[in-house]
């Protein structure tokens, strides 16, 4: 059975995914997936980061972080 904190962390990197998600789209995020990349959430902050990105999709993915980090902030999830 988790803890009280388990299930918070768990809330919020799971509401972290779905923003990421929503702000980098769906469509981004499958071809990065399908390609080998992963997307990596640290607890305590609102750092993140894509793992063994693709080389040509690496232009598309830095235009839209700036992006996901402002809603980050905007929504303080931590």
């Amino acid at each position: 059975m988790a803890t009280i904190g388990q299930f918070q962390n768990e809330l919020r990197n799971k509401a972290k995914r779905n923003l990421i998600e929503h702000e980098i789209g769906k469509d981004l995020i499958q071809r990065i997936m399908s390609t080998g990349g992963e997307l990596k959430l640290t607890n305590g902050n609102d750092s993140f980061e894509f793992l063994n990105i693709s080389p040509d999709l690496q232009p598309e993915l830095e235009k839209r972080i700036p992006i996901v980090q402002q809603g980050l902030q905007k929504w303080q999830l931590d």
